[in-house]
């Protein structure tokens, strides 16, 4: 056998060419096959982010629905924290309860009715009702009512107790009427609230309100 010849009987050049050829390809190979697993990897992470649900509460302004807060909620289905939920609440539920407009109040009031007590729901139905207070808004139609929020608070020299600052702007047969500034202290209890998305009204805070009352400022 020639010098310039492998076993094969190839030329030598030929031989050397073709095996630095064969060792590059299995480098190669071994290379991509590490980059696809380690971007399978990756990829299958950022799949399982992805589809994993993270429970948020949004709060928004009102007139506009704009976000202007977000905050994460690993412990949405047994609920006892922070205060944007309870802000948020409390601010619904006062919208719900105070605005008149004649449309909408069935939804409102089942809405109410979740995140009341007994008791608070019992008078609430008998101040809205022409029945037992003609003098209601709710029972005239000639009378409608808009709730400018302003501001609320957690008050801090008692227990579970929030106040809500806003605006009534009553209209009567098309004609403003002064608009008055009040407040409304909520007195509250905060349960573990489990829900299930099937149902139509949530009350995702768990809060119970076991008292509410409206002061002039």
């Amino acid at each position: 056998m020639s010098k310039d010849n492998n076993d094969n009987d190839l030329p030598f050049d030929v031989w050397q060419t073709s095996r630095t050829a064969i060792i590059a390809l299995s480098v190669g190979l071994v290379v991509s096959t590490v980059g696809f697993l380690g971007m399978s990897a990756v990829a299958a992470k950022l799949y399982v982010q992805k589809n994993k649900e993270i429970p948020v509460f949004l709060q928004v302004i009102d007139g506009d629905r704009q976000v202007v807060r977000i905050e994460r909620s690993d412990g949405l289905m047994t609920i006892k924290q922070s205060t944007i939920i309870k802000s948020s609440a409390f601010r619904n539920y006062v919208l719900d309860r105070e605005i008149v407009n004649h449309s909408d109040e069935r939804d409102r009031f089942e809405r109410v009715k979740m995140m009341s007590s007994n008791e608070v729901f019992e008078l609430f139905s008998r101040n809205i009702s022409p029945t037992t207070n003609p003098s209601s808004c709710f029972g005239d139609k000639r009378c409608k009512r808009e709730v400018e929020l302003k501001n609320d608070y957690q008050v801090k020299s008692a227990k579970n107790v929030w106040r809500v600052e806003f605006i009534v702007k009553d209209t009567f047969k098309g004609k403003p009427l002064k608009p008055q500034l009040v407040s409304a202290t909520i007195q509250y209890t905060v349960n573990d609230s489990r829900i299930e998305y099937k149902d139509r009204y949530l009350n995702l805070s768990g809060i119970e309100i076991v008292s509410y009352q409206i002061n002039p400022m």
